[in-house]
Order: C-alpha cells, then structure tokens, then sequence
C-alpha cells in the first residue's frame, strides 16, 4: 500500500484541526445561548414551567432533577477536559513539525486566538475547574 503524501496529510491534519476547533468553539453558542450555567438551567426550568404548565410541587421536583443533572454534567465535563486537551495538543504539535517557521508563527496566533475564547466561555465549556 502507497504512503500518503505530505501534502495529504498536511491537508487531512489541518482540516482535523479546523473542524475540531470550529466544533468546540460552536457547539456552546449553539447549544448554551443563556449566560452561565445557572441562567442556562433557569432559563430551562422557565421553559419546563411555561411549556408544560408545573405546579409547585412539579416546579420543585424538576428543579432538583436539573440540579442534579447539571452536577453530572460538569463532573462529565471535568474528565473529558483532560482527554481533549491532549489530543488537541498532540494534533497541534503534529501538524507543527509540517509548517516552516512563519506557519508556525500563524499556527501560535490562531491557537492563542483559540484559548482565548475558550477562557471567556462560562460553564463547562470553558476552562476546567
């Protein structure tokens, strides 16, 4: 089996980090549009009370539940961190060891570009805890 070119892999690695990058600087726009957490899950139980007309007691019960859950999830998103950072730095690193020194120089911009965003989000897509 033929070895792929540099030009391919430069080209495969560099999409790999654009769309990785674009994933993880989208999905909180898209899926948290209500501040920081807290606003997120009142603006979820607004919702639930609204939509699905709660009682009081509905009200309290399903605010625990969101409580609860919204724990798990940055729990979940406490271990996840790690794991994505690594990957993000191996890819980085690779596609690094490609690019001549002014490349490189563009690449340092776009990922200081890239944790600065991240640093800004709150929740748990922002910096770990």
């Amino acid at each position: 089996m033929r070895k792929p070119s540099r030009e391919v892999v430069l080209a495969l690695s560099i999409g790999l980090l654009i769309g990785v990058g674009a994933g993880w600087w989208s999905f909180p726009r898209f899926m948290h549009r209500h501040g920081t957490p807290q606003e997120r899950y009142q603006h979820i139980l607004k919702r639930f009370d609204s939509d699905l007309a709660l009682n009081r007691d509905q009200h309290s019960r399903v605010e625990a539940i969101l409580q609860t859950e919204r724990a798990k999830i940055e729990e979940l998103h406490s271990d996840i961190e790690p794991r994505f950072q690594k990957i993000h730095k191996v890819t980085v690193d690779e596609i690094r060891r490609l690019l001549s020194a002014d490349q490189q120089k563009n690449l340092d911009a776009l990922e200081a570009q890239f944790e600065a965003r991240r640093k800004d989000r709150p929740g748990p897509w922002g910096p770990p805890r």
